[in-house]
């Protein structure tokens, strides 16, 4: 196994000790045939009020996570994360892969994501507004997923839809289909979101703090609405087109169990 690359680090500090800013570039050199992965993060430090660390922001371009580990995939990683110490604080997210690939291919499959996060200081709740992830490989789009959710006290809601997503352009080993429907999932018997701060669940409201820090006993109801097509083959196949078929789910998990209510899978027109 090659080594990996060396990295050179630099970092700055300017302003009084009242409120300065803190600076910090990282960069790796570059392999053969790859650009030399670099990022760079900021933010505004005021150490005696009651929120320390605001506008924390971090960039990367030309990040190639294949410099970083082997057994990462090739990427050319360009954006940025922001994240802002309000009450609830929020994390957007604006990343774009610059040379998407499949799986199969060594690299990864997404060409976009944009993202918004807001949680409370107390823990009280996790939510996601907004996701949209930008599918792709060398060869072109393949679909987007675009989803919402939300984490409060023991229960997380779930909605995630598919824009013909296709699964043979995130790895050729997958079916060449075209696939779109809602998901949507309802979780129950979670530990409260205040567990992850290690202790925190305290500043929680009653009913938060409730469930164990754990994921025994959790259950959830999935319910979906699916649609799946194959593409035309191309003018000198002569392969026989699957029809469409369309998918009814409605099943319920448990850590031990799979209960399917509905399972509903049609080939052709309805």
């Amino acid at each position: 196994t090659p080594p990996l690359p060396h990295w050179a680090a630099s970092a700055r500090v300017t302003g009084p000790l009242a409120g300065f800013d803190v600076a910090a570039t990282l960069q790796g050199e570059a392999r053969a045939g790859r650009a030399a992965p670099q990022a760079s993060a900021s933010a505004h430090v005021t150490p005696f009020a009651a929120l320390p660390v605001s506008a924390v922001q971090v960039r990367t371009t030309e990040l190639d996570l294949r410099a970083l580990s082997d057994r990462a995939p090739a990427t050319r990683l360009q954006g940025e994360l922001r994240l802002a110490t309000t009450r609830p604080a929020a994390l957007d997210v604006d990343l774009r892969n610059l040379a998407p690939a499949a799986w199969s291919d060594g690299g990864l499959p997404v060409a976009s994501l944009v993202a918004h996060l807001e949680a409370p200081w107390s823990g009280e709740f996790i939510a996601i507004p907004a996701l949209r992830l930008a599918l792709a490989d060398a060869k072109g789009s393949g679909g987007e997923l675009r989803g919402h959710s939300r984490w409060e006290a023991g229960k997380a809601q779930v909605q995630v839809d598919l824009d013909q997503v296709q699964p043979a352009r995130l790895d050729a080993r997958l079916g060449a289909w075209r696939i779109a429907g809602p998901l949507r999932a309802e979780i129950d018997h979670l530990p409260a979101p205040a567990s992850l701060w290690g202790g925190g669940a305290a500043a929680a409201p009653a009913s938060a703090a409730a469930p164990a820090a754990t994921l025994d006993g959790w259950s959830a109801h999935v319910t979906g609405r699916l649609a799946g097509s194959a593409p035309p083959p191309g003018p000198a196949s002569h392969a026989v087109v699957p029809p469409p078929m369309a998918l009814q789910l409605d099943a319920q998990l448990r850590a031990d169990a799979l209960q399917l209510k509905q399972f509903e899978l049609k080939a052709g027109a309805a």
